[in-house]
């Protein structure tokens, strides 16, 4: 029987809202070798979401740092199809000697509170 192997990746995000259609976001974070596929890492993550439409249209950016499986950046196009229903398509970007590769992402998001 394999061992469990649990996946920590914990991290402190602040947001502030440069104007009505600019948010910025940065932060720490701390994750496990079983994430990150070498060791524990400390390191920073920040972003930006840029509103186009309002309630409707976002392009949002991210980055984590690091030479790990899970650092590198994404760039998304996130789109309201309803105030709680979300769709998204993007590109994940893999930083230097991370081991990955670019990725397309799809993906949804549903909340029980408007997006």
């Amino acid at each position: 029987m394999q061992p469990q192997l649990w996946f920590n990746f914990t991290f402190l995000d602040n947001r502030y809202d440069l104007t009505p259609w600019l948010l910025l976001h940065g932060g720490s974070y701390l994750a496990n070798a079983a994430i990150t596929g070498t060791s524990w890492q400390v390191g920073f993550l920040a972003g930006a979401e840029k509103t186009f439409i309002q309630n409707k249209l976002s392009l949002q950016m991210g980055y984590i740092s690091g030479h790990h499986s899970l650092s590198g950046s994404i760039v998304n196009m996130l789109f309201n199809i309803t105030p709680r229903c979300q769709i998204y398509m993007g590109v994940l970007v893999p930083e230097q000697d991370s081991g990955n590769e670019f990725a397309g992402i799809i993906g949804f998001n549903f909340s029980t509170h408007n997006l």
